[in-house]
């Protein structure tokens, strides 16, 4: 009898550490992929970009002058993923006539927020041992 309670408290400890191993792959992989997303989104920016610096076609995404003039900016929303994220992408273009523009793209992803397991305690668990009548 007592050999099956100690069994059952390895179990109970091995199961626990496989939720939370679980857990944890869960979570850097979902960070993983929203990486991998805002990757994607900065790219597409910087496309956007150059398409807009080579042929001089500043229409296209809305772009406004900054710095007086010599630079110009957009911001593209409405990208949304399989997971329920969320993604924009800000291009900023600093001196756009020039032979040597500099872009620049920020593509934040929305973080899709995973909630926290409850913790366990296997100590806590009450074991009972059944009773046998005579």
């Amino acid at each position: 009898m007592l050999a099956a309670l100690c069994l059952a408290m390895v179990f109970a400890l091995c199961l626990t550490s496989f939720v939370a191993l679980a857990y944890t792959s869960l979570t850097m992989s979902t960070r993983n992929v929203l990486s991998t997303h805002g990757v994607e989104l900065a790219e597409a920016g910087l496309e956007n970009a150059l398409y807009s610096e080579n042929f001089g076609d500043w229409t296209t995404a809305s772009w406004t002058s900054t710095g007086g003039g010599s630079g110009k900016t957009t911001t593209l929303t409405g990208f949304t993923f399989e997971n329920g994220a969320t993604g924009s992408v800000t291009l900023n273009v600093s001196n756009y006539a020039s032979s040597t523009p500099l872009i620049t793209s920020e593509a934040p992803v929305s973080v899709v927020v995973l909630p926290e397991p409850p913790p366990v305690d296997v100590h806590d668990a009450v074991v009972q041992s059944p009773k046998f009548s005579e």
